[in-house]
């Protein structure tokens, strides 16, 4: 279950990836990553098949508190739909799925 503060932060990270104000990148882990002056964000995707259980990860680093707050959700969980939309639009993001589309539509019509 996501905690409420985190919930408005997760709307808030939603909302400002949507309108291109967050672009994400992909770590050397496979990891989505947001990275500002104060913080890093990062983001992973697992699934456990011995219980059958996919996994999102998500990691707050205060650079200021020198600490993380992080959080680990299952797709049984409320909240997990939330938190497989964010990753999915870090996902297109990161690799800015908008223009590869265009460049590859450009490439096969010629």
């Amino acid at each position: 279950m996501i905690t409420e503060s985190y919930e408005k932060f997760i709307d808030k990270l939603i909302e400002m990836t949507q309108e291109k104000m967050i672009e994400w990148e992909i770590n050397e882990y496979k990891e989505l990553v947001y990275k500002s002056s104060k913080a890093t964000i990062t983001i992973s995707k697992e699934f456990d098949h011995n219980k059958e259980l996919e996994y999102i990860h998500f990691s707050f680093y205060s650079l200021n508190q020198k600490a993380a707050s992080e959080f680990k959700i299952h797709n049984l969980e409320v909240g997990y739909e939330k938190m497989e939309y964010l990753y999915e639009l870090a996902s297109a993001s990161a690799i800015n799925v908008e223009k590869e589309i265009e460049d590859f539509l450009a490439e096969i019509q010629g």
